[in-house]
């Protein structure tokens, strides 16, 4: 018997995309390639305003009818507003409805068929599949497989501790550009012009991004949440946002942005609490996203074409 385990993950939508134009609108849209999607592939992207902060991210699927976008509910309201301000004439439309959404973490295995659009991510050393669907029944197994269901909040603490970061939830409030996080995956060099490219390409290719964001760590029992808190981060108080519990033997995870440097290690450090207590954290590079820039790579400096001198017969 093969164990895989799922969780239903709350809280999603679909975007139902149609329309002649509805193709090239959103290319120009997003960061994603989107007009070279096959049928049933998925793939990561965000929404960006022209100063090049992202202003949501989205999963895009082509259909046989258009596009779907799949993106957290909590987007819907600021999304709709962001693609209504470009739409202007073009031939395209949308309707939003709650779509289910859900998880699965499982060997290389087969006896087990998945109903919906499905995209791979890494996960705790491994890799797992998101998955969205309209589908009643979305597993479809044989007797050799064991089906193991995990609840909502256990699996945010996993995906906390991993450092998978959801964008509408932990970084609720914040103001950042891609390369700051390290959404890599979520950017393609090749399509040409969007909305806010030219920034996202300043950062790649002319220096670095200003900053960073690394994971703060705490091991210690603390009375709630530690906001408010500050790290010390080369001497500089830096200040942490989005705290939620974590998987053991982490407690409560939360972020900060530190001046973009390479962190090749965790760097031990001190939390300072509005109380005037201090708690010693770690400060890291999230392992996930460690993983998925591993797995899609910024692309090279291009290097400058040597001037052509003319022979002037000199």
């Amino acid at each position: 018997m093969t164990q895989v385990f799922w969780a239903d993950l709350p809280g999603w939508a679909t975007w139902v995309l149609t329309g002649t134009q509805a193709v090239d609108f959103l290319h120009n849209m997003m960061t994603q390639d989107v007009r070279s999607l096959d049928v049933g592939e998925v793939r990561y992207g965000l929404f960006l305003t022209p100063r090049g902060k992202v202003v949501a991210d989205a999963w895009v699927a082509r259909t046989d009818e258009g596009l779907r976008l799949f993106a957290l509910d909590g987007w819907t309201a600021v999304l709709d507003r962001h693609l209504s301000l470009y739409r202007l004439r073009m031939d395209v439309r949308w309707h939003v409805r709650p779509v289910r959404a859900g998880w699965l973490f499982r060997p290389s295995v087969g006896g087990l068929d998945l109903r919906g659009w499905t995209v791979r991510v890494p996960w705790d050393g491994g890799t797992a599949d998101l998955v969205w669907t309209d589908d009643p029944e979305p597993l479809r197994r044989d007797a050799s497989v064991e089906v193991v269901s995990i609840d909502p909040d256990t699996w945010d603490r996993w995906r906390r501790s991993i450092g998978w970061v959801w964008p509408g939830v932990d970084l609720a409030g914040e103001e950042w550009m891609p390369l700051e996080v390290g959404l890599s995956h979520a950017l393609s060099y090749t399509k040409g012009c969007y909305v806010g490219q030219e920034v996202v390409a300043k950062a790649t290719y002319l220096g670095r991004p200003p900053r960073r964001l690394l994971q703060v760590l705490v091991t210690e029992t603390l009375d709630g949440a530690p906001e408010g808190g500050v790290v010390l981060w080369q001497g500089e108080a830096r200040r942490t946002f989005g705290w939620g519990p974590g998987r053991d033997p982490l407690v409560w995870v939360g972020w900060t942005w530190v001046p973009f440097t390479e962190v090749p290690e965790p760097v031990p450090t001190e939390l300072y609490l509005p109380d005037g207590s201090r708690r010693p954290v770690t400060l890291r590079v999230p392992p996930w996203l460690a993983a998925v820039q591993a797995m899609y790579p910024l692309p090279s400096k291009p290097e400058k074409a040597r001037r052509e001198v003319r022979d002037r017969g000199r």
